[in-house]
């Protein structure tokens, strides 16, 4: 299997978290400490993947991106490389853009304020190799309050993919935020539309009959959106470690 450090991780880390309310009016929402370290989110985003071998990231910055920089810093501390693409952006995807030529052709891609096990990425990997196509990870969709991307899979094969809708129900995956992308799929369906989620390249690649891959993972994660979500996290373990 191919080791992650073969690859660069982007992970955009530049939203204002305005559904978190009063606590991110002054903070970066990734940068909130959690559990009893108190380390921020990104840290423990950014360890898990240096823990599966990733040795270089580019992260995208806007509000209160100083305390994301000045925690970080180059990476050199955490014994990295980290790049950052600063700007004012309106959606992952026109992250993704912005950041296209700092991204090899192969690169692992991981939301700001998502945590998950590290077996994600190892699972993301392994199905890249055999396949080198773009590779997502889902969930069962058992979290009807989430505004994930809904997906349906022949076999590891992503076959259908839904972003707003009723009967979300009928769709027996939901999109967890972590993948590995070809930066082609980006480069080749881009139409100048830099709005909307890093996901609707699947639908333009669908759009063509080109083939997706998908993981399952069924493990603990978190997604920090509301205020509520850190109070969760205050009362449980790291169940990293």
């Amino acid at each position: 299997m191919k080791n992650l450090q073969e690859f660069t991780a982007f992970i955009p880390a530049a939203g204002y978290g305005t559904r978190m309310g009063e606590v991110c009016k002054n903070n970066q929402k990734c940068m909130l400490p959690i559990w009893e370290e108190k380390k921020p989110i990104l840290h423990y985003i950014v360890q898990n993947l240096i823990q599966c071998g990733c040795t270089k990231f580019v992260i995208a910055v806007n509000h209160c991106k100083e305390q994301i920089m000045d925690y970080f810093q180059n990476g050199e501390k955490f014994g990295v490389e980290i790049t950052y693409v600063e700007g004012v952006f309106k959606s992952t995807y026109d992250t993704l853009i912005e950041a296209i030529d700092k991204l090899p052709d192969v690169f692992v891609y991981s939301h700001g304020d998502m945590i998950f096990r590290p077996e994600v990425y190892d699972k993301l990997v392994e199905k890249y190799s055999k396949h080198h196509v773009s590779v997502i990870s889902v969930m069962p969709n058992t979290y009807p309050e989430m505004t994930h991307p809904r997906v349906t899979l022949s076999g590891d094969d992503v076959d259908e993919i839904i972003f707003k809708g009723e009967r979300l129900d009928r769709y027996p995956y939901m999109y967890l935020g972590g993948a590995i992308y070809n930066k082609s799929d980006f480069l080749d369906n881009f139409d100048g539309n830099r709005s909307g989620m890093v996901e609707k390249m699947l639908l333009q690649k669908f759009a063509k009959n080109e083939n997706v891959k998908a993981i399952v993972y069924n493990r603990e994660w978190r997604h920090f959106m509301n205020e509520s979500d850190l109070q969760v996290v205050a009362n449980e373990k790291n169940w990293l470690k």
